[in-house]
């Protein structure tokens, strides 16, 4: 699970890092649950970073419904779960993501993923 606060999230660096860590802070560590063709990953809470300011640019028709208002592009920062998986083998497999997170509202947001991937060597001319 991870989240991205841009600008209108908030005004400078510190503002931004603070946006991305209110509510990663909130994710219920027990429910984080990844596994790649059946086995799971451990230590899934040691897994948490939080990225520097970077830059962050919205495309026509972007899922937060903000092209097109300013600023684009923005400042931002990344705080979250993330796995760094070295390279599948040839072939079919299935990553499956779970978390619950708990919002401001009291509101659970439920992130529940399968990927079904098909790996193919590379081709060389």
């Amino acid at each position: 699970m991870s989240t991205v606060c841009i600008e209108g999230t908030g005004k400078n660096k510190a503002e931004l890092r603070t946006c991305a860590q209110k509510l990663i802070d909130g994710v219920n560590k027990k429910t984080l649950a990844v596994s790649i063709d059946g086995h799971a990953l451990k230590d899934l809470p040691n897994t948490r970073v939080q990225s520097q300011l970077f830059s962050f640019t919205l495309t026509v028709g972007d899922i937060l419904g903000l092209f097109g208002k300013s600023p684009n592009p923005s400042s931002a920062v990344s705080d979250g779960y993330w796995v760094l998986l070295s390279p599948l083998s040839p072939g079919a497999h299935t990553i499956k993501l779970h978390g619950n997170v708990k919002l401001e509202d009291g509101s659970t947001f439920t992130q529940d993923v399968t990927y079904n991937l098909t790996i193919v060597s590379p081709k060389f001319q």
